[in-house]
């Protein structure tokens, strides 16, 4: 069994073509066309553990969502918003939890990393 975190925020079944404000990028489910997932940055924020990020299979989703984003893809996808993260905490001085989420999603974008569904008009 893989180990995986309690995150700040966890995805799970059904939450394909969700909103997220605090996403992080998209990532499309390979099992199912038409299924994409908006991924919230809570997801990559353990719960009771200060000072890390967790991508890839690792990060805090159950049920469908774990099978979804158990893959290489997601876990390049997640773990560059966690390298963004992990540098821009540095830089400010602060905690990975304590980051505004807007700071990674302006790095993510100039990268051109989607963050949200709308962004393809989905």
């Amino acid at each position: 069994k893989i180990a995986r975190i309690k995150g700040k925020a966890t995805l799970s079944d059904n939450q394909h073509g969700t909103h997220f404000p605090d996403s992080i990028g998209l990532y499309a489910d390979w099992r199912k066309p038409g299924h994409v997932w908006e991924t919230p940055y809570g997801t990559l924020l353990p719960e009771k553990v200060r000072g890390i990020l967790v991508a890839g299979r690792s990060m805090s989703t159950d049920g469908d969502a774990w099978e979804v984003y158990r893959v290489i893809p997601a876990a390049a996808m997640s773990g560059e918003a966690a390298g963004v993260a992990a540098a821009l905490a540095v830089e400010h001085g602060c905690e990975p939890d304590e980051l505004d989420v807007a700071c990674v999603q302006d790095v993510l974008r100039g990268n051109n990393i989607k963050i949200h569904l709308a962004e393809l008009g989905l």
